[in-house]
């Protein structure tokens, strides 16, 4: 995904975790929910995203971080991998991918969403 705001890959998943928060936070207004859903959906919708389908070679890349975290899911070392790939930062709200010393060691950029607004 690439706008004014953000050059990186994010899954699915966090999109729709992004979507779900506001949706339930008790925190935000209700008045405040819809601006806050169309600016997400708005970001999603206008980025260029790109469809990323890794050759099989690249997979060798997943095996060497699937061994450097066993903590984090498998589903997230394919995250992991593409980001190392593609060579961006991968957005995540996993908490375990975000303290794994040993994938931000590989040189993967691994960034909360509060963090990528911040940048």
């Amino acid at each position: 995904m690439k706008n004014g705001l953000f050059g990186g890959y994010i899954s699915p998943y966090v999109a729709g975790e992004m979507i779900h928060a506001i949706i339930y936070s008790e925190e935000i207004r209700q008045d405040k929910k819809p601006g806050y859903l169309f600016d997400i959906l708005e970001t999603i919708v206008s980025s260029n995203a790109e469809w990323f389908i890794p050759q099989n070679n690249d997979f060798c890349l997943f095996s060497r971080l699937r061994e450097v975290d066993n903590r984090v899911e498998d589903g997230d070392i394919l995250h992991a991998t593409c980001a190392k790939i593609l060579n961006i930062p991968l957005v995540t709200i996993d908490g375990r991918l975000l303290k794994s010393r040993g994938l931000i060691n590989q040189g993967i950029e691994i960034l909360h969403p509060t963090q990528v607004i911040n940048k």
